[in-house]
């Protein structure tokens, strides 16, 4: 592919031809915007890969009233946080507090609870949503809810967590 003409008033392939300066234009703008993206990515703590979305999948431990796989998630990072997603299946064995840990994609030495933070929610069972929170002890995501219906159910997560 050919770079684009250099742009100036007296280039006589831009002349008269409105459509080609606003071509022009928009390539010179997106290669603009791909660089500095790129650059900032990296300056942020990323690879300044064109696409940065890792995948992982946590381990589960310290299960309480419950059984728990996630298949696969994702996650980015962008300076010193993490933005994670995905899908786990949990299988409570009583209605009730329920709770399990997940392992860190990147690791963090966590100080406080408030270090991480998100929710999940089950697709078929109304109401049922766990808070997701840093566990300071293990160094892990902490998922907590009360069980409201003992069927093994997907519940999809996402939330983010400081890297410390």
């Amino acid at each position: 592919m050919s770079s684009p003409a250099p742009f100036n008033f007296s280039n006589p392939v831009l002349r008269g031809k409105p459509e080609l300066f606003d071509t022009y234009w928009q390539k010179a703008l997106n290669s603009l915007i791909n660089v500095i993206g790129r650059i900032l990515g990296v300056a942020l703590g990323g690879t300044g890969a064109d696409n940065t979305i890792q995948t992982w999948t946590p381990t589960h431990s310290g299960n309480v009233n419950c059984t728990s796989t996630t298949e696969e998630a994702m996650y980015f990072r962008i300076g010193s946080v993490v933005y994670f997603a995905g899908q786990f299946q949990v299988n409570p064995v009583i209605l009730g507090t329920t709770a399990f840990e997940m392992s860190l994609p990147i690791p963090s030495n966590f100080t406080a609870t408030r270090q991480a933070g998100g929710s999940a929610f089950a697709r078929t069972i109304a109401s049922q949503g766990a808070n997701i929170r840093a566990n300071v002890a293990n160094n892990t995501l902490a998922v907590e809810f009360i069980a409201v219906d003992v069927a093994n159910c997907d519940m999809g997560f996402s939330g983010s967590y400081l890297i410390v």
